[in-house]
């Protein structure tokens, strides 16, 4: 029983890595969608101004 268990584990940890890895990956995308929308913008603002 405790063998069955470890290997669960031993099987989900990497899927667990991987659905990290994607995350990180997708927030890094968001940072940087939002910094560009940021910067546009501004680039209205000055070019309003």
């Amino acid at each position: 029983m405790l063998l069955w268990f470890a290997l669960q584990r031993m099987k989900l940890v990497p899927m667990f890595l991987e659905q990290k890895k994607e995350l990180a990956y997708l927030i890094q995308i968001l940072k940087r969608m939002i910094i560009r929308t940021k910067s546009r913008e501004n680039i209205l603002k000055l070019v309003k101004l």
